[in-house]
């Protein structure tokens, strides 16, 4: 599969995804749950409740990605944190065919930029405000892949 079609299939599936907020349970909230964890470094227990805790990690996460931080994670929230997974498993990708290939790992790493296009690109099958996230969130995600700022 190419990398434009996965990452715009693996930010879809985060749109799948139904709203959860204070009060909420279930596998949503224990997704949510993982994500912060590993996006943001929460050390959240991931039971499946969404609580004070996980509200405070939420508006940590929106805040960190320029969303609007009001603690419920809907269609944009759940996009921003599924980008990165996203992105990595896109990159891990191209890196193991950059291998068997026999690519330098600097041949590599200029492969991956070009990349951001694709990250860039699975926005737009939202709306134009999420196409301009999916850039910023895309710029971001680059520089922390990266080492760069």
């Amino acid at each position: 599969m190419d990398s434009q079609k996965f990452m715009q299939e693996c930010v879809a599936r985060g749109h799948q995804q139904p709203t959860i907020r204070i009060g909420s349970t279930g596998p949503a909230v224990a997704l949510w749950q993982n994500l912060l964890n590993k996006e943001i470094g929460s050390a959240l227990r991931v039971d499946g409740v969404f609580g004070r805790g996980t509200h405070a990690a939420t508006l940590g996460f929106q805040r960190k990605v320029g969303l609007r931080a009001d603690g419920a994670v809907g269609t944009k929230t759940w996009a921003a944190a599924m980008v990165a997974p996203c992105y990595a498993a896109v990159l891990a990708q191209q890196q193991q065919q950059g291998k068997a290939r026999g690519e330098s790992a600097k041949q590599m790493e200029r492969q991956a930029a070009h990349g951001l296009g694709a990250l860039d690109l699975s926005f737009s099958v939202l709306d134009t405000k999420s196409m301009i996230l999916g850039a910023v969130i895309g710029i971001a995600a680059g520089a922390v892949l990266f080492g760069r700022k």
